[in-house]
């Protein structure tokens, strides 16, 4: 699961001007509402998706600057997500994260398979806010 923010995360918050877009893929409600108000507070704007399919879907409905997706999920997973990814939407930044006993395998696929983040939970809220912002740093440059 997600680490509980520290007060100084707060000093890292994204410019409010810029309102990057991320769909948040996770199949956990519990772990999918904490990253959503933690992206919040940060001034992301978050739409949401419960597994590799539905975020598909989302991504017809809605533009976003980057995707961070769990691997381990129900119906179409990440690995598979982030290989659909690759082909109809090359240049999305993707940060992968998993919590599976098979973590360090499964992080080195999604690396492979062109996540450009990766973290392993549970993580600190920092960690994954620097991945964020790597990924859309790559997406500028």
């Amino acid at each position: 699961m997600l680490a509980l923010p520290r007060d100084d995360v707060h000093a890292s918050r994204v410019p409010d001007v810029a309102h990057p877009c991320v769909l948040l893929v996770e199949d956990d409600p519990h772990c999918r509402r904490a990253l959503q108000r933690l992206l919040r507070q940060h001034g992301y704007a978050v739409h949401l998706a419960g597994d590799g399919r539905e975020a598909l879907l989302a991504l017809v409905r809605h533009e976003v600057d980057l995707v961070l997706t769990d691997l381990v999920m129900p119906r179409m997973d990440g690995a598979e997500l982030l290989l659909r990814l690759a082909d109809e939407r090359p240049g999305l930044p993707v940060v992968a994260m998993t919590g599976a006993s098979s973590a360090v395998q499964r992080l080195a696929s999604a690396a492979e398979f062109g996540a450009c983040g990766v973290l392993t939970k549970p993580f600190e809220a920092t960690d994954l806010l620097d991945s964020l912002r790597a990924a859309l740093g790559r997406r500028s440059a």
